[in-house]
């Protein structure tokens, strides 16, 4: 207990740890807050024509999530500002030429340099309009003594309405959570993993520069281990774990507080990762820079904002020897504790019997 407190009194005094650990709890707490400001803009449209079958199109586009404005201005307004990504405009008589089958080019498309997904957009709307515009196509199919009746384009409309024209088979899979708690959660581990990493990292550099090796001269690489190295790398470990709580409770998030025990695992394979790396290199600067490109290699390859193994398949294989990627695994299956829990004795051997080579 005495060895406890004096590296608790030890990481206190370095006043950077305590202030990371902050940090780290705010991360946690903010963090899922940037997926609910991260969203592109919306598409817009204008309908200047006020016909039932341009209603009908508002209706299809409004439903896809396209922002209705009131005039051209408007509209003109919110691309240039950004607010909208593009728009589009119904001038008036546009029913007149869908009901000819002349919409080619009839329906301006705004856009601006911002524009992100412009494409897309005419991509809906062009299902919009062929949904008004498809029993036109299909008149021209049908003799010319037979007329296109108003009681066949609302048959046709009926059709699509009702979906039996055509449906999709929807099939849940993997997980219940929406595209933005997924995204959410990605940005959490990602900031959670690489600082959780880098402290306990960090931790070991500090342990070996300071004491470690001209203690483990004086008193032997066993007491040096068990009264030094331990209760240092515990206290902070432990105050990460406290940390990670903090800030799973402080952010409201459901999501993030289910993630804790994985959370504590990764810290446990971290520290053991930290320990084995120490009696290895056991070099304060090669370690640090061994973990800043460690970092670096994590933020390319980790599915934090984008993953790269759907396009790179291999990449699944490799990521996995970043420790940081291992809290996507803890997420995924906790049964991995029991292989940081039979390892960490192991890396505490190793790091004594290391330090012990160094004493002859």
């Amino acid at each position: 207990m005495k060895t406890l407190l004096l590296s608790l009194k030890r990481c206190v005094r370095t006043v950077y740890f305590p202030v990371l650990l902050c940090v780290l709890a705010a991360l946690i707490a903010i963090v899922p807050l940037l997926s609910e400001s991260e969203t592109h803009p919306s598409a817009g449209f204008c309908d200047l024509d006020g016909t039932y079958t341009t209603e009908r199109i508002s209706s299809y586009l409004t439903d896809m999530g396209f922002v209705r404005c009131d005039t051209e201005d408007e509209l003109y307004d919110g691309v240039s500002s950004g607010k909208l990504d593009c728009g589009f405009i119904f001038e008036d008589g546009f029913e007149d030429l869908l009901l000819t089958n002349s919409v080619d080019g009839a329906i301006p498309h705004i856009t601006s340099p911002m524009s992100y997904l412009p494409e897309v957009w005419k991509n809906l709307v062009s299902s919009a309009v062929f949904t008004e515009l498809a029993p036109i196509i299909s008149s021209s199919t049908l003799p010319e003594s037979v007329e296109l009746s108003d009681e066949l384009i609302a048959e046709y409309r009926s059709i699509i309405d009702t979906g039996a024209l055509f449906s999709f088979k929807i099939e849940a899979y993997g997980t219940e959570q929406t595209g933005e708690e997924i995204r959410s959660m990605s940005y959490v581990r990602g900031a959670a993993s690489l600082f959780i990493f880098a402290l306990l990292m960090y931790a070991i550099c500090d342990v070996i520069r300071c004491d470690a090796r001209p203690l483990a001269r004086r008193i032997g690489a066993w007491k040096t281990t068990f009264h030094l190295i331990l209760p240092d790398v515990f206290v902070r470990a432990l105050g990460i774990c406290i940390a990670t709580l903090l800030g799973a409770f402080l952010s409201g998030d459901g999501a993030v507080r289910e993630m804790i025990p994985a959370l504590v695992v990764f810290t446990l394979l971290c520290t053991v990762f930290a320990l084995f790396t120490g009696a290895i290199l056991l070099d304060d600067g090669v370690i640090r820079i061994f973990t800043f490109f460690m970092i670096v290699g994590a933020l390319v390859i980790c599915p934090i904002t984008f993953d790269a193994a759907i396009l790179f398949p291999w990449l699944t294989y490799v990521r996995l020897i970043f420790p940081p990627y291992w809290l996507w695994i803890c997420c995924d299956n906790l049964v991995i504790a029991v292989a940081a829990v039979v390892l960490l004795p192991v890396s505490i051997a190793a790091l004594a019997w290391r330090l012990k080579g160094m004493r002859k």
